[in-house]
């Protein structure tokens, strides 16, 4: 036996319609999610990158201060500076040497949650170091050295045809 109901209020194709924006939704749900999880990868790994960097940078500084600390210890012996010259120098070395834990625990920090983001075990996280890729300073827009400037106004110091049939 067969039964039909008649549709006369279109509540059965609202019931449709609803059911086909449901599934849109939750697609375009999986969609963003997706992105979402693209995006938080991307900025971990250029945070990392840029971590990596900021460690290059305070260990040369280190060597520097150090290298200069010789030297200005030099110069004090020989009478060519005062003590304070030297102070300085140990305090500037100090800081760099104290910046150093604090960006090799944030580097720890980005890495491993990098590492749980691209489905890597603990075991793996803490095992060996990440592979990193180019250097931060490689990976710059290909555009930068093909800007493009306007040409030179021709018309310097007279109305342009634009705003003259205005």
């Amino acid at each position: 036996m067969l039964n039909y109901e008649v549709d006369l209020w279109g509540k059965n194709a609202s019931l449709s319609k609803a059911a086909k924006a449901g599934v849109r939704a939750a697609i375009y749900g999986h969609a963003a999610a997706r992105l979402s999880i693209a995006a938080a990868t991307a900025k971990l790994y250029f945070s990392l990158r840029a971590l990596d960097s900021e460690r290059d940078i305070v260990q040369r500084t280190i060597q520097t201060q150090t290298e200069l600390l010789a030297l200005v210890q030099r110069q004090h012996e020989v009478g060519a500076v005062d003590a304070l010259a030297v102070q300085n120098v140990t305090e500037q070395l100090d800081a760099a040497q104290a910046a150093l834990p604090d960006i090799e625990d944030q580097r720890g920090k980005a890495e491993s949650a990098l590492a749980v983001m691209l489905g890597r075990s603990p075991r793996q996280i803490i095992g060996q170091a990440m592979e990193r890729g180019r250097d931060i300073n490689e990976l710059v827009s290909p555009f930068r050295h093909h800007r493009t400037f306007p040409p030179p106004c021709s018309n310097a110091g007279r109305t342009s045809p634009c705003m003259s049939r205005r």
